[in-house]
């Protein structure tokens, strides 16, 4: 099993023969920026090798120079021997978010999850919409207020106040609950301390979360 060390921190990684070096890095939490997510466009997660061997795959953005000093686009590397590499300071720097609620991002030969792009950047998650699972008390004798005010009780218990909800919403309401045996999943959007409930699910869909982005230049 080869041995990667990365400076100037001397972190000493074992990795598997053609383990992909970004990976590497991150097993070691060895910070290499790498905006682009690790599919090789940005260009940031430069290293040089000082010893050792690696397959590389060709990239335009590394100058016949740059390559001759033993600069590499970690990325692209697929660790073939023990090897010692040394990150370069514009790589320490820039850190930025990759994509937000990025779940996986394609890098060369790996798929890259959610854990190893925030070993990549630091960035926090907050989502305009949160999906949160609540179990509503059922109505009774000794509690028969209506389904709303039952719905804003429970949600009262985890932090949400002065909810309001889509029309639309509301008339749903009471089918939801009791289609899902009054255990639903509730999407809230959060605007400037404002909460409104805006869609129910009757069941608990709390990690099934999809997005639609559109770049426009």
């Amino acid at each position: 099993m080869p041995k990667v060390n990365f400076l100037p921190d001397n972190v000493t990684v074992d990795v598997s023969k053609d383990e992909n070096l970004l990976r590497a890095a991150m097993q070691g939490e060895v910070h290499i920026s790498a905006t682009c997510g690790g599919v090789g466009t940005c260009g940031k997660c430069r290293v040089v090798l000082e010893k050792g061997e690696l397959e590389t795959t060709d990239t335009e953005l590394l100058t016949d120079e740059e390559k001759k000093k033993g600069y590499r686009l970690a990325c692209l590397c697929k660790v073939k021997s023990d090897a010692e590499l040394r990150i370069p300071v514009e790589a320490r720097r820039g850190e930025r978010a990759v994509l937000d609620r990025l779940r996986e991002a394609a890098a060369f030969g790996v798929m890259l999850s959610t854990e190893d792009i925030h070993a990549l950047v630091d960035f926090k998650v907050d989502p305009l919409i949160q999906k949160v699972y609540v179990e509503v008390e059922k109505p009774s004798l000794s509690n028969n207020t209506d389904d709303l005010s039952r719905l804003e009780q429970t949600l009262k218990k985890k932090g949400y106040e002065d909810l309001s909800i889509d029309y639309d919403i509301l008339v749903d309401l009471a089918e939801k609950l009791r289609e899902g045996d009054f255990k639903i999943t509730v999407s809230i959007m959060t605007l400037d301390n404002n909460h409104t409930i805006v869609r129910i699910d009757s069941s608990d869909t709390t990690k099934s979360n999809l997005a639609l982005a559109f770049d426009i230049g």
